[in-house]
């Protein structure tokens, strides 16, 4: 009896013990799998790595490009175009934040793109009324010899030996006529042809004379100062220093600026994606006649570099945005270039030669 009960007690006591070990197990390995896990299980899911986790878009500086000119930094929120410098004033387009520009928008683009639809680049060298041509040379030829003034804009009377220029001082500092390189041709679109002095030789620039029949006078209808200005045909001219930044000028029967576009290419090393690019900026027309100006939008504004010195608003465009806008003023630059040959003379092809 007494042994009976003693196994009886040792089967309660095994019985309870094993109850109290399958407890602590389980708690132990729900604890184990809801509070601790382990250190490398949790960060994998919480930060994962640096490495992975970060993409290069989220590394990369602000506006970064993929590849020089093309359109993955378009900047589209206005704070960020800001933090570009696009949006503010800057005294020079020498002055522009080349290294971190931003590239405009497609709806901005295609109104860029409409004004310049609006424009004519190409312009023929009109020759006029031929049958004045006689009349006309031997007027101007007393002016190239000394025989006959103009009058300037200012009123005042001048032998062509005695021209001077504001920027140049004396234009021809040693005159003759047989040096100089001369254009013929209807360059205001009046019937009549007029003479074009280029002395950009002496880097002073073209001076083009308007002979006045009615009464007996040469005028000097307009001065072109600079090396890098041409003549594109009549009421057109261009100025090109080697292609860097071009600006097509188109005048009025009287030599005065009716409107100007002007492009910019820009070649540099850029520090921020260490390669180097081309910047290809378009400004927007710019129309002297307060009437035809073009309303700048604050949309517009705020993705332009403005120049102050020449209140030309700018804007980044891609290289084939920036030849697409660009595709006649080539073709029209490149036909100038052959034409001009036609109009062109020296003092003794101009007068020795009969109409």
């Amino acid at each position: 009896m007494k042994k009976t009960i003693l196994i009886l007690i040792i089967a309660i006591i095994f019985a309870t013990l094993l109850s109290g070990l399958h407890r602590y197990t389980l708690t132990k390995e729900q604890s184990e799998n809801t509070v601790t896990v382990s250190p490398v299980a949790a960060t994998a899911t919480v930060t994962i790595s640096p490495v992975t986790s970060v993409t290069p878009t989220a590394t990369a500086a602000p506006f970064a490009s993929a590849s020089p000119n093309t359109k993955s930094d378009i900047i589209e929120d206005n704070d960020m175009a800001t933090m570009s410098g696009a949006g503010q004033e800057y005294d020079s387009f020498f002055d522009f934040p080349y290294d971190n520009m931003s590239f405009i928008n497609d709806s901005v683009y295609e109104s860029l793109k409409e004004e310049y639809s609006k424009i004519n680049f190409y312009s023929e060298f009109n020759p006029g009324d031929l049958e004045l041509y006689d009349l006309y040379k031997e007027k101007f030829k007393q002016l190239l010899d000394n025989e006959k003034v103009f009058i300037d804009k200012m009123g005042d009377r001048y032998f062509i030996s005695e021209l001077s220029s504001p920027t140049y001082q004396k234009v021809f500092d040693d005159y003759n006529s047989q040096n100089l390189d001369y254009y013929f041709f209807d360059i205001d679109e009046d019937g009549s042809p007029e003479l074009t002095i280029d002395n950009r030789r002496a880097t002073t620039g073209l001076y083009i004379f308007k002979f006045m029949p009615e009464a007996d006078e040469i005028l000097l209808w307009d001065v072109i100062e600079g090396t890098w200005l041409f003549l594109w045909g009549s009421k057109t001219i261009c100025y090109n220093h080697e292609g860097i930044r071009p600006m097509f000028y188109k005048l009025d029967e009287n030599g005065e600026t009716e409107f100007i576009v002007s492009l910019l290419q820009r070649e540099d090393f850029n520090q921020r994606i260490s390669q180097a690019e081309v910047v290809y900026l378009a400004a927007m027309p710019k129309y002297m006649d307060i009437d035809k100006q073009i309303e700048i939008t604050e949309e517009m504004r705020n993705q332009s570099y403005i120049d102050k010195g020449w209140e030309f608003y700018y804007f980044r465009v891609t290289e084939e945005q920036y030849y697409d806008l660009t595709d006649d003023y080539y073709k029209a630059e490149k036909l100038a270039n052959e034409n001009i040959n036609k109009v062109s003379y020296s003092y003794d092809d101009l007068f020795n030669e009969s109409y």
